[in-house]
């Protein structure tokens, strides 16, 4: 329909068409829950509001996270949380850079793809294994600068 279109007035026509109203949003009425169980930047804390809640998609996300790397469930909480401090795009582009390139180079990366595409056992063995392990140090690696390798906006 689009592609036979020879005009905007058409092109209009075909996506009015095609346009259907948008389901009802989830988030406005998660929000209680969303706020209580992910205030706070100690990942052990989120985790135990999460086993407390009652509602059950903070289940759903608590199973999630229970599959996840401890260490990247700590790196993206130090992630979002400095994100939304930043004042230029190109801040959250470098920090997701290197993020990138420390996950990459560190164990738990390969590990997941082991678990879930090569052997397919979906056992993955993290390292360290439990969120209590993962140190300050090992967050701070996949924040630091990488030297030439460092992405640059010019």
């Amino acid at each position: 329909m689009l592609a036979n279109s020879h005009s905007h007035n058409d092109v209009r026509v075909g996506l009015e068409r095609l346009a259907t109203a948008p389901t009802a949003a989830r988030l406005p009425k998660e929000r209680e829950w969303i706020d209580a169980c992910y205030g706070g930047d100690k990942l052990e804390d989120i985790i135990e509001r999460l086993r407390t809640c009652r509602a059950e998609a903070a289940q759903a996300a608590l199973a999630t996270m229970d599959q996840a790397s401890p260490t990247s469930l700590k790196v993206t909480l130090r992630n979002t949380r400095s994100a939304a401090t930043f004042t230029r795009l190109e801040q959250s582009f470098t920090q997701d850079y290197r993020i990138a390139l420390a996950c990459v180079a560190g164990h738990d990366f390969i590990e997941g793809i082991r678990a879930a595409i090569i052997d397919k056992d979906r056992k993955p063995r993290w390292r360290p294994e439990t969120i209590e392990a993962v140190t300050p140090d090992i967050v701070d690696r996949h924040f630091r600068s990488v030297g030439e390798l460092e992405l640059t906006f010019e």
